[in-house]
């Protein structure tokens, strides 16, 4: 049953309220305040024109909208299109209409179509700044960094205001190395909505290119007073922290994000090194150990913690680190420096049993029939390449060129 008519001031207080209710996460209860606002008919009230009812496409389009933005918000792209369709049924032109269908395209890796909808609509509607910031967006995702900027620029040109546009077009300038400009866009950004959290990090990003760590961590601070629950502007500031070398304010703040996000990887990315930089190994490698339990399926964690462990002395753990990683990222850079360190760790192993064998008879014997028993019931491990070297070693022929090295003993 189709509601009540009400007067067109009615609706748009309706229309406020749908907004408000969305922007602050009331999905159900946006989506029930839109409903109204798109089946709601329009009777006249003091002062309107007499044709008012004819008058009201655009509040329907918003209502509309209001729908599709409760769809993407429940993950339903497919009823997104569906009521995208609806509002272009009433406008086949609408700019925002058109916008909107480019996002749920892309949010459904349509790229190329998004760009196809975006492009339509601006040959049609020219002046429009979020068609421009929104092919801004889809040219950035393409690689085409200087087009995004110059509809990203143009869309600032329309709207000055429009914070959204001075953002994308950081992103593109940054990814294009003009990283002043970059800078610039950003801090023009943050400038406009000091509320958005993604935009003080963007600057932060592009004054640390610019090597502006002092600055990045003035910024970091101010950020931080107004987001005090961001985790990530405080991932952010421990890093700069750590850089500027103030080692015991990033391990204060780095440990304050720990409170905050206890499987925060980044933080003990942070802790790790500033404990490296104290000296203080053994909390390094608890820090390590953490990293690893956290996603032990990261190369990179395995890889540190093989370091701290060599670093210790170790050799038995830090081998079983290196080999792990070497499973793990075959192939890889990383792999291909792990394989290094295992390398010299059998190195310095075999050459050590290679001393003990030439001193020790009864070593060299157990040797000569297990090398691996023989080698690990001393405590010696080894990885496969560095077990088939130790077996390819003649044991007997060492005794023996090292029995007739002896010097005479004489009684």
């Amino acid at each position: 049953m189709a509601a009540s008519p009400l007067t067109r001031r009615g609706l748009e207080r309706l229309a406020r309220r749908a907004q408000d209710a969305l922007a602050s996460g009331r999905v159900p209860e946006a989506r029930r305040l839109f409903e109204r606002v798109v089946s709601s008919g329009v009777r006249p009230g003091v002062g309107d024109p007499p044709n008012v009812a004819e008058q009201d496409k655009p509040r329907r389009i918003r209502g509309l909208m209001g729908l599709c933005y409760c769809s993407v918000e429940d993950g339903d792209l497919v009823g997104a299109l569906r009521y995208i369709k609806r509002a272009l049924e009433i406008d086949p032109h609408n700019p925002e209409a058109r916008c909107e269908a480019a996002y749920v395209l892309g949010a459904q890796g349509q790229s190329e179509d998004a760009v196809a909808v975006i492009r339509q609509s601006l040959n049609q509607t020219a002046d429009h700044a979020r068609s421009h910031k929104a092919l801004g967006f889809f040219l950035i995702q393409q690689g085409k960094f200087e087009e995004a900027v110059r509809h990203c620029r143009r869309a600032t040109e329309l709207e000055p205001g429009y914070h959204g546009a001075y953002a994308e077009m950081a992103v593109a300038l940054r990814r294009l190395e003009r990283h002043e400009e970059a800078c610039a866009a950003a801090r023009q950004a943050v400038e406009l909505a000091p509320t958005e959290t993604d935009y003080h990090i963007s600057l932060v990003g592009s004054l640390r290119l610019l090597g502006r760590r002092q600055e990045a961590y003035e910024a970091l601070l101010a950020a931080v007073k107004l987001h005090p629950g961001s985790a990530e502007v405080y991932e952010a500031l421990a890093e700069v922290t750590l850089e500027l070398g103030k080692t015991d304010e990033a391990i204060d703040r780095a440990l304050r994000l720990l409170r905050m996000e206890p499987n925060s990887l980044l933080s003990r990315e942070v802790l790790g090194v500033a404990f490296l930089q104290e000296g203080r190994i053994n909390d390094a490698l608890r820090i390590a150990d953490q990293m690893v339990n956290l996603n032990p399926h990261d190369p990179s964690h395995h890889f540190k913690k093989a370091v701290l462990f060599q670093h210790q002395g170790m050799h038995h753990e830090a081998l079983q680190s290196f080999i792990r990683v070497t499973d793990l990222a075959p192939g890889s850079d990383m792999a291909d420096d792990a394989s290094q360190a295992i390398a010299h760790l059998d190195g310095q192993q075999v050459r050590q049993i290679l001393l003990l064998a030439a001193e020790d008879v009864s070593f060299r014997l157990k040797l000569c029939r297990d090398p691996e028993i023989a080698s690990q019931e001393r405590g010696f491990i080894l990885s496969h390449v560095g077990m088939s070297t130790l077996m390819d070693i003649d044991f007997e022929t060492l005794g023996r060129s090292h029995e007739g090295e002896r010097p005479p003993c004489y009684h």
